[in-house]
């Protein structure tokens, strides 16, 4: 009688292992990731400039906003003209400032790319 014992317990414990060997098995195999999860991210610099107008006037914030696909995608704001770098997936992006006569930059971004793209805003 203690034979069976061991035996159903036996049975059983390879009935419950081997369904959760399996299900382990899963746990280490690598998965594919999709190309643009992979993919470098580029990169989009430049100089935004402050509206001068008249001369002695005090230095203000000046907003740098990327679109893509109509949505805002970054953004940076500093006091006065400044430098700005924004590391972005590969794409077509519009950039600009929240500057007045400010004409947008159209950018076309690829991987691991530098692309300098300056905003000047010219109200003078």
């Amino acid at each position: 009688m203690v034979h069976v014992r061991m035996s159903r317990a036996r049975r059983w414990l390879v009935l419950i292992s081997v369904p959760a060997a399996v299900a382990l098995a899963g746990c280490g195999s690598t998965s594919s990731t999709s190309p643009v999860a992979t993919q470098r991210p580029g990169v989009i610099a430049g100089m935004a400039e402050q509206c001068s107008g008249l001369p002695g006037q005090p230095t203000h914030q000046i907003k740098v906003i990327v679109y893509r696909d109509h949505r805002v995608v970054a953004h940076q704001a500093k006091l006065g003209s400044h430098a700005y770098r924004f590391s972005l997936p590969p794409g077509q992006y519009e950039v600009t400032s929240d500057q007045s006569y400010v004409v947008p930059a159209n950018v076309s971004l690829r991987q691991g790319q530098l692309v300098h793209a300056d905003l000047i805003s010219s109200c003078d």
